[in-house]
């Protein structure tokens, strides 16, 4: 069964890896602070819930996908938080099952060549990402296998650099509604 954590409100240093579930509710009162080093927060629990924080100041590697929160893990709820100066958002890595709704990532004041990805689901599946703001970040790259997926997306993009590319099979199955402000480009790919 999960516990719930509800540090006292501040800030504190990272980067905090999650190896058990739990619910870490900072209650929009906790900032975690990467201090420019790798990954902000990573989830390796199954049925870990992370809501009411903010993520900042992830490392600057692209070959270590230094994010905000990196997720290797299946059933976990990402709900209401902000991630700010942060090379990569959130990255799915493997995860299947997951849910991540109602956050505001924007990316390291870098040029828009130059951001990571707001959001990066790397051979995941049955992900479900809905409300989320993406400000200032690369492409939101979701590179699935080959199954059947079933991924809805209700975002707001603005002033990214390529907003959304999707590669996956023809056979799977995808409901996107995108808003996009300022975005410079819609790219729909199949492999």
């Amino acid at each position: 069964m999960n516990g719930t954590l509800r540090p006292p409100p501040g800030t504190y240093t990272g980067p905090i890896v999650i190896s058990k579930p739990i619910t870490l509710d900072g209650q929009n009162k906790v900032t975690i602070d990467g201090a420019g080093e790798g990954t902000v927060l990573t989830v390796r629990a199954d049925n870990t819930t992370i809501k009411g924080l903010q993520l900042r100041g992830s490392g600057e590697s692209y070959d270590a996908m230094d994010a905000g929160l990196m997720i290797e893990a299946d059933g976990v709820l990402v709900e209401g938080n902000t991630l700010d100066n942060v090379l990569f958002g959130i990255h799915i890595k493997q995860g299947n099952e997951n849910t991540i709704r109602d956050n505001d990532i924007s990316s390291k004041p870098f040029t828009s060549s130059l951001r990571g990805e707001g959001l990066r689901i790397w051979y995941g599946h049955d992900n479900l990402i809905e409300n989320n703001t993406f400000t200032m970040c690369g492409t939101c790259c979701l590179a699935m296998r080959p199954r059947i997926v079933s991924l809805a997306i209700d975002c707001m993009i603005i002033a990214s650099a390529w907003s959304l590319s999707i590669l996956t099979r023809m056979r799977s199955g995808i409901t996107i509604s995108v808003i996009m402000i300022q975005a410079s480009l819609l790219s729909t790919r199949t492999t």
